[in-house]
């Protein structure tokens, strides 16, 4: 097929495109965000959220040390998974899939998620333990994926290590090797299908098993698994010199359903007007889809169209760490023609034909809409261009940079890995925290992308470039916000482990190698990145109350803003007609709420303070309960 590594940047690199999808989550409308339902729109589906990927929203607040990005839209996250009954919820008054009650803890997520949780969170809240292992057993969610079990006993390997369970990972991973890889399948599968769920096997972990054990079977069983992924990939016709028009009419349809957006029939830009998709002649490399892949057959093949292809390269990533591990290259090419110069910006779904409105960073904001935009993937298709960003730094650095990570799974195939604050490694110097900060650092280069981390003495700024000429940048750092220091800085490149020490100044001018990193290492005022507070000793109470009302869940959830959050949750409860009243000691303040679901959110609350709860319940006969609830925190 003569298949090469083509692809290069248009308009925005992969660290801009994945800051303007957290912007692109912070914008109350464009986003799909509805508050109430503590989700983003499902389109496909009436007055619907859905949570595909709710580790990335509080990796996005994370790294982006946005207080108001976590209060706005992962601490709802969080609390949705304490609750909701499914990663799908519709507000309660649908007629068929509406909210009817609460269940704690949401069993659609497995132990990966409640591991990362935990890792994200900074490891503050133990509590989260008993939603992790319940009953001492790793909890495993295959209501809309393929994952074998030992995928969540290596999320609990990561929580608690011990030799017994790395030793029963092997057994059934060898087995799932024997069995579902190497095994012979040979039951039609349905036309229906989607390829990445029920075409192959679950791979993604055997580059996890084999980054922990060191053991070649893994690596080769990863390949395997890899390469099934690579034959779902668009590898011909080639695309020919030269350029291509697009949009010939004017008006590119792609595809034109009319979908949801909460509780009204919408779709961005309908309806269309007269030549809203300019023609004009781009590059034919840009438009090419080869290196793209597929939903599922029925939506692939469309009739007297081209075929639809998905832009949730979600695989990217992963092809990425098999190639570093294996050395073959086949793996890099289509994991960079998947995913460089494909978007600015959240793009959509399914891509039919030819066009560029996808490299347009404001596509998500005017449309119209040609690719299906789905509200509930902006987060996976972040969490996946993170992953990226990461794994290229690792991979260039020859393994020497490392950051702690946890899974995001469970849902379709939308798996990678997500990082949190926890301090990795950059070159042998510890304690650095990834960072992004679009105030602190920029860089005017699409060619360029970057990543940045901070330790309380000391900034790195990691440039990786994808052109293969050699670039000469001029990062435009914040020296205020950051707290840079003028005293010399260390300067890395590619996969050699020594630093070169320059003076002060020599990073406004740094020179790239083709498709190479530099990373240069800079002292810092003293400065705490995040607030240093101790792990809970109190994170959860439930009382029983009665058939009718069910539990009541009085959570406390440390952040890593040096705050708290408190979440006070009743399981039932009528529909209307009854009040539910909290009081926190401490405050005058009096919460109420007269309509299910019966919940509080309080933030911030103080991190030394103890949280004295008064829930009063209050039916049509008056008052039926009052219940009395103390989080004492963290004992000092």
């Amino acid at each position: 097929m003569q298949v090469r590594d083509y692809r290069h940047p248009v308009n925005t690199s992969l660290t801009d495109a994945a800051l303007n999808m957290i912007e692109l989550m912070r914008d109350p409308v464009a986003s799909g965000w509805d508050s109430e339902l503590k989700g983003f729109y499902n389109i496909e589906m009436e007055s619907t959220v859905t949570h595909a990927s709710p580790l990335a929203i509080l990796e996005a607040a994370v790294l982006s040390r946005d207080e108001k990005v976590f209060v706005e839209r992962a601490l709802p996250t969080i609390e949705y998974t304490l609750t909701r009954p499914s990663a799908h919820t519709a507000r309660p008054s649908h007629p068929e899939n509406g909210l009817r009650h609460l269940v704690v803890p949401n069993g659609f997520y497995g132990t990966s998620y409640w591991q990362g949780l935990d890792l994200l969170l900074g490891r503050l809240n133990p509590w989260l333990r008993e939603f992790a292992i319940p009953e001492g057993k790793p909890y495993h969610a295959r209501g809309y994926n393929t994952s074998p079990f030992w995928s969540e006993l290596l999320a609990a390997y990561r929580y608690e290590p011990s030799d017994s369970l790395l030793a029963e990972i092997r057994r059934q991973a060898d087995d799932f090797i024997e069995q579902q890889l190497h095994g012979a399948h040979r039951e039609p599968i349905s036309f229906m299908a989607f390829y990445n769920i029920s075409f192959y096997p679950y791979w993604w972990d055997l580059i996890d098993l084999y980054e922990l054990t060191g053991e070649e079977r893994y690596l080769r069983a990863a390949e395997e698994g890899a390469i099934h992924t690579v034959a779902g990939l668009w590898s011909h016709p080639r695309f020919r010199d030269g350029s291509i028009t697009v949009h010939p009419d004017g008006q590119y349809e792609g595809t034109a359903t009319i979908w949801w957006k909460g509780d009204d029939r919408y779709r961005l830009g309908y309806p269309r007007q007269a030549n809203d998709t300019p023609t004009r002649d781009v590059p034919a490399w840009q438009v090419s889809q080869i290196g793209l892949g597929l939903e599922q057959p029925c939506t692939f093949f469309t009739p007297q169209k081209n075929h639809r292809h998905i832009l949730m390269s979600v695989w990217s990533p992963h092809l990425l760490r098999v190639f570093q591990h294996s050395g073959r290259e086949l793996f890099r090419t289509y994991a960079r023609n998947s995913i460089i110069g494909r978007f600015a910006n959240y793009n959509g779904y399914y891509l039919t034909g030819y066009t560029d409105v996808v490299n347009d960073p404001q596509y998500a904001y005017r449309g119209p809409d040609i690719t299906s935009l789905y509200y509930h993937h902006i987060p996976p298709q972040l969490a996946f261009t993170l992953d990226y960003l990461v794994a290229q730094a690792w991979s260039r650095s020859g393994r020497r940079i490392q950051f702690p990570w946890a899974k995001q799974q469970n849902y379709a195939w939308f798996t990678n890995r997500v990082y949190g604050a926890q301090p990795g490694e950059i070159y042998g110097e510890p304690g650095a925290s990834l960072w992004l900060d679009r105030q602190a650092v920029r860089i005017r280069s699409a060619e360029i992308d970057w990543l940045a981390a901070r330790r309380a003495d000391r900034f790195w700024l990691m440039l990786m470039s994808q052109s293969n000429q050699p670039l000469v940048v001029t990062p435009e750092l914040d020296a205020q916000r950051i707290g840079l220091k003028e005293a010399p800085l260390l300067r890395y490149e590619g996969d050699r482990p020594d630093a070169v020490e320059q003076p002060y100044g020599s990073h406004r001018s740094i020179r790239i190698p083709p498709k190479g990193i530099v990373v240069v290492s800079m002292p810092t005022e003293h400065r705490e990145d995040l607030p240093r507070l101790p792990p809970l000793d109190q994170g959860h109470v439930v009382r029983k109350i009665d058939a009718k009302w069910g539990d009541l869940h009085a959570f406390r959830i440390r952040t890593p803003f040096g705050k708290d959050a408190l979440y006070v949750a009743l399981t039932g409860g009528p529909e209307k007609g009854a009040c539910v009243r909290l009081r926190v000691g401490g405050t005058a303040e009096l919460l109420e709420t007269t309509g299910f679901p019966y919940e509080f959110s309080i933030y911030p609350w103080p991190a030394d303070a103890a949280a004295e709860l008064a829930v009063e319940i209050e039916g049509e006969g008056g008052i039926e309960r009052t219940e009395r609830i103390s989080l004492v925190g963290t004992r000092r």
